[in-house]
């Protein structure tokens, strides 16, 4: 932020005379990348915020107990649910073997 000494050097023009209405136009110029700056780190907190839950989410679908999933991190949690995306896929046509592994990743067995 722009201090009042800071203020006062850029109104000044080559015969030192303070000229209002060039601080109020670099102060209201100031304030506006202030408030643009908020804005953003609000949107990109409620971004965050968004993410987590959508995380939070997967984690609750993948075959694992809860006290297992809860203690992962974000990146762990996608590359879980990937790879079983993938193990799904491959073993996709043997529905009885794919229950079978589920049921046994589910057991923590």
């Amino acid at each position: 932020m722009i201090s009042t000494f800071n203020l006062a050097k850029l109104a000044n023009n080559d015969t030192g005379n303070v000229r209002p209405a060039n601080i109020c136009e670099k102060a209201g110029v100031e304030m506006a990348q202030v408030k643009k700056a908020e804005k953003s780190r609000v949107h990109a907190k409620q971004r965050r915020t968004d993410e987590s839950k959508e995380i939070c989410e997967i984690a609750d679908l993948l075959p694992l107990p809860r006290n297992v999933t809860k203690r992962l991190d974000k990146a762990s949690i996608l590359r879980l649910a990937i790879t079983f995306l993938k193990l799904r896929n491959y073993i996709g046509s043997d529905k009885d073997a794919f229950e079978e592994l589920n049921s046994d990743i589910g057991e923590g067995t």
